[in-house]
């Protein structure tokens, strides 16, 4: 296949990207190197559109224009008529008759055997988050690889909860570079104050985050377990197959933000410049 390659890749209980190391962030508990195949976003998001019934090229133009910015995702129609080409030459789809004689193309493009496998192999293979908090990978791996069965979707929620409880820990100094020559006290009062208000928004984002993540872990665990005592005895069948994923790493239970001393007055701060450093939460 002309644009598929393997990579060794680090991750945990989920489907990922990346290796870790690339990223920048550390290795999860328990990480193992495994092989995989990598999609682009526009493959991923052609094929997991074909998986679920013929689609024409208008259609996946319509698909982007209606959910491509929940997903922070765009392409252009000449990229979608190009993407559908290179999956037919690829073999990953076939390509049928346009059964009308006027109006937007309407040549249907079905996914093949080939196709399916590429992308079960792209659900199963372990997700690594990115180093910004809510970046598209996260939501492609959410629509188009979560859907697939509610286990996957837990791997993929508690795999990103690790990475984000790691980020919010991680603290950075006030830069005193970004104070004049000669500044007096106002000027870097006002540094300070503004260094905190900016990286505030990182903190927030990321305190949202959390709480969505660990609420939707503890809603997954909820239907896994149930699913299991209805099956009687070890875990249903993915949807998509029977595909297996790599077992997850399990996070710390959710912790409520009130048992942290600073969680009332938002991110830890110590003295302006010319005492100690400050010291605030990272932002995204």
């Amino acid at each position: 296949m002309g644009h598929e390659h393997a990579a060794a890749t680090a991750g945990t209980g989920g489907v990922g990207g990346a290796a870790v190391a690339d990223r920048g962030l550390s290795r999860p508990p328990g990480a193992t190197t495994v092989r995989r195949v990598t999609l682009t976003r526009l493959e991923v998001i052609t094929l997991g559109l074909l998986a679920t019934g013929d689609r024409t090229g208008y259609d996946i133009r319509k698909w982007f224009d209606q959910y491509g910015s929940f997903v922070g995702y765009a392409a252009q129609t000449s990229q979608i008529y190009r993407q559908l080409r290179r999956l037919v030459d690829d073999g990953w789809a076939v390509v049928g008759e346009d059964q009308r004689s006027g109006g937007p193309d309407a040549k249907p493009y079905s996914l093949t055997a080939e196709g399916r496998g590429r992308l079960d192999d792209w659900v199963a293979s372990p997700y690594v988050p990115a180093r910004r908090p809510l970046d598209p990978d996260l939501q492609l791996r959410l629509r188009f690889a979560g859907g697939r069965d509610p286990q996957i979707a837990l791997d993929i929620v508690r795999t990103e909860l690790a990475v984000r409880r790691e980020q919010e820990r991680t603290r950075i100094p006030f830069d005193p570079t970004a104070l004049p020559e000669g500044a007096g006290d106002d000027e870097a009062s006002w540094q300070w104050e503004w260094f905190r208000t900016t990286n505030e928004r990182g903190h927030y984002m990321v305190r949202a985050l959390l709480a969505w993540l660990e609420a939707t872990e503890m809603r997954l665990s909820a239907t896994v377990e149930a699913r299991r005592a209805s099956a009687g005895a070890g875990r249903p069948e993915p949807l998509g197959g029977g595909r297996d994923t790599p077992a997850a790493t399990t996070p710390p239970p959710p912790r409520a933000y009130a048992d942290r001393a600073d969680d009332a007055d938002g991110p830890e701060v110590r003295p302006p410049p010319g005492g100690a450093p400050v010291v605030i939460e990272a932002p995204s």
